[in-house]
């Protein structure tokens, strides 16, 4: 790679207690060296809002509240964002790369593959035989990002397993919680 190239790692994490949800956000170069960390203070929905979204309240908090302001305020561009939760692809709309959900080769029932022969999930085999396989999937609209950010997401498998830094995410909020009581 000719320019220092970024990626974005974006997950929702409980809050103290499970009551609240902290949006994060870790860039990194494609080694996976820390570039940029970001998160959001809690956001604690009340038991009103817990009743009227029901099951979309992840989804909506995730996406809505935490994501896309998030991938907005990043200082360095990614060229993909991956998460490891599904419902937060619905931040591809607002993004100005690729956002692809990625699980591991073994967690996946099936590589689907729409009426146009799109691959809407793709296995992605790393070079580096010390990782493992990854699938990916795209937002439903956006399903060429698949086949776009295949190279990116081949070079990032040269060197770092792709759900690896969400361990780290989870590190960092969990510091953030014990340490600063605007996050509890």
């Amino acid at each position: 790679m000719a320019s220092i190239e970024y990626v974005a790692f974006l997950d929702l994490l409980p809050g103290k207690a499970g009551t609240s949800y902290i949006g994060a956000v870790l860039v990194t170069d494609f080694l996976g060296v820390p570039v940029e960390f970001r998160c959001t203070h809690p956001v604690r929905p009340t038991e009103v809002q817990k009743q009227l979204y029901g099951s979309t309240l992840e989804k909506y908090i995730g996406a809505e509240l935490c994501g896309k302001p998030l991938l907005k305020s990043v200082q360095n561009t990614p060229k993909l964002t991956i998460i490891k939760t599904d419902y937060l692809l619905a931040v591809r709309p607002d993004s100005v790369c690729p956002v692809l959900y990625v699980q591991r080769a073994g967690d996946v029932l099936s590589v689907d593959q729409g009426a146009d022969r799109t691959p809407k999930e793709l296995r992605v085999e790393p070079k580096n035989s010390a990782l493992h396989a990854v699938v990916v999937r795209a937002h439903d609209r956006f399903s060429e990002d698949v086949s776009t950010a295949k190279e990116h997401l081949t070079d990032l498998l040269d060197s770092l397993d792709p759900l690896e830094p969400f361990g780290r995410i989870t590190k960092a909020v969990e510091a953030l919680i014990k340490q600063d009581v605007r996050f509890q």
